[in-house]
Parts: C-alpha cells; sequence; structure tokens
C-alpha cells in the first residue's frame, strides 16, 4: 500500500469510535401496499428483524399514508 501523502490524496477524515453510531438500513421489494393488509404484512415482517430505517421499492399506493403504531413505528407512503 503506497502512503497518501505519496501520492496526494488525503486520508478521508474518520469520526472517532466514540461519536460513531450504527444504523442498519433494510430494503423491503413491496409491489403493492395498496390495501391496510399489505401494510400490516409488512410491519409484521419488519417484527423479525432488526432495523433503523426500511426502504419500500416497487411501491404502488393511490392515495399517501403517514401512520404512527402503538409500538412508536412510524410509516410513510
Amino acid at each position: 500500500m503506497v502512503a497518501p501523502e505519496r501520492t496526494g490524496l488525503q486520508e478521508p477524515y474518520r469520526l472517532p469510535k466514540w461519536r460513531r453510531t450504527k444504523m442498519t438500513i433494510c430494503t423491503y421489494n413491496a409491489r403493492t401496499v395498496a390495501s391496510e393488509a399489505a401494510i400490516e404484512d409488512l410491519m409484521m415482517q419488519a417484527k423479525k428483524i432488526k432495523y433503523d430505517v426500511i426502504g419500500l421499492i416497487e411501491t404502488r399506493r393511490r392515495h399517501p399514508l403517514n401512520a404512527v403504531y402503538e409500538t412508536g413505528e412510524e410509516v410513510f407512503f
């Protein structure tokens, strides 16, 4: 490995370990979340994994939905 000062590249800045935060991002391929049953299924599947953020892909929904569940989880479509 070549030292950064020899290549002219600067070493990227890294936060000290005590200042870092781990975040778990999950992706979920949901063809349609148009019905309440589909949303409930998504939430049941989400309970099986550890996540901080779920990114939905290929979603289809006619009307926007913003909901906060009793568990404190928030859903925005």
